[in-house]
């Protein structure tokens, strides 16, 4: 059978993460959080990506608003910027390191960077964020 391109191969198996972050009401931080859940979870990936930056810009070691805006940037086609944001995530001690791992694959998949994403898709290990799913995408792409 012919290979599955690699936008079907990414439309069949991006989902964005579901929001695990609090609203609050109160700061203007938390305005500013509020603002990018909101987009976020309403599938405006521009907007978020700027209301995360806002977050980043307050909190640069806040990993949770790094990892959503990388989502971000991925669900909006701009692997490149999702790629640099979850590395230092996968190298690092976030405790959204597998999910920021599986992610990280679907971005090299997004640029069409098979090797990169096959490597990062083996570093996922039983028991991890959508092990199963690294698996069967790795028999797709080997």
């Amino acid at each position: 059978p012919a290979r599955p391109s690699h936008q079907d191969l990414f439309a069949e198996n991006f989902a964005p993460y579901p929001m695990v972050l609090n609203q609050r009401s109160g700061t203007p931080v938390d305005s500013i959080l509020q603002a990018a859940i909101d987009a976020y979870e309403r599938g405006r990936f521009v907007e978020a990506t700027q209301q995360f930056q806002r977050l980043q810009d307050l909190d640069s070691n806040n990993f949770v608003s790094r990892f959503y805006q990388g989502l971000s940037f991925l669900a909006n086609q701009e692997a490149g910027k999702a790629i640099s944001l979850l590395i230092p995530l996968v190298n690092g001690k976030s405790k959204l390191k597998e999910q920021s791992q599986w992610y990280l694959a679907r971005a090299y998949l997004q640029i069409k960077d098979f090797n990169s994403a096959k490597a990062a898709l083996r570093k996922i290990e039983k028991g991890q964020f959508q092990y199963a799913q690294a698996l069967a995408l790795l028999k797709v792409l080997d």
